[in-house]
């Protein structure tokens, strides 16, 4: 917001203009980008698509992203996405417990799907997740609770890095 870090897990770089820190010190061009952001765009594929991603720290909260025809939406003050403001998440703490896992990820993928009605949605999920959460049971639900045709294009990994680091590299070649 307003070129600085507010929404920041990390506290040494809270409320800091890092992009002009950065630009000041070694006089190169810096963008900064929220990493659900990143790693969303850089799964994207087609021009022409809503996209959308959610992302599960293991001990943080989520966050998600909304990419429209190779765009990040970022809201009217860069901080669209902050899916741990959902009613869901109010009383949560973090690292979730085995209990919650699998109802934050359903009630945060269905909201997604409620509101942005994306083409695709990838979610990003902690590799020891996977034994957790029974994928197929969450897209049967899902299936039950939206019209039929309307369901997204779903996608769970946990490939977060290398999604990062090719949305990390689109931005840069954009810029």
């Amino acid at each position: 917001m307003d070129g600085e870090l507010r929404i920041m897990d990390f506290s040494p770089l809270k409320n800091i203009n890092l992009a002009k820190e950065i630009r000041d010190s070694t006089q190169i061009e810096t963008i900064i980008e929220n990493d659900i952001n990143a790693a969303t765009l850089g799964y994207a594929l087609e021009e022409n698509e809503v996209l959308s991603g959610i992302y599960f720290p293991e001990k943080f909260p989520p966050g998600s992203s909304l990419i429209i025809n190779q765009t990040i939406f970022k809201g009217s003050n860069n901080i669209s996405g902050e899916i741990k403001y959902l009613p869901t998440f109010r009383t949560a703490e973090f690292p979730l417990s085995q209990n919650e896992i699998y109802l934050k990820v359903f009630d945060s993928i269905q909201t997604i799907i409620a509101m942005y009605a994306p083409h695709q949605l990838i979610i990003f999920i902690p590799q020891v997740w996977e034994k957790l959460l029974n994928i197929e049971k969450i897209k049967d639900e899902l299936r039950e609770i939206f019209p039929k045709g309307t369901l997204p294009q779903m996608e769970f990994s946990s490939n977060f890095s290398s999604l990062y680091l090719a949305g990390l590299i689109k931005l840069s070649l954009r810029n």
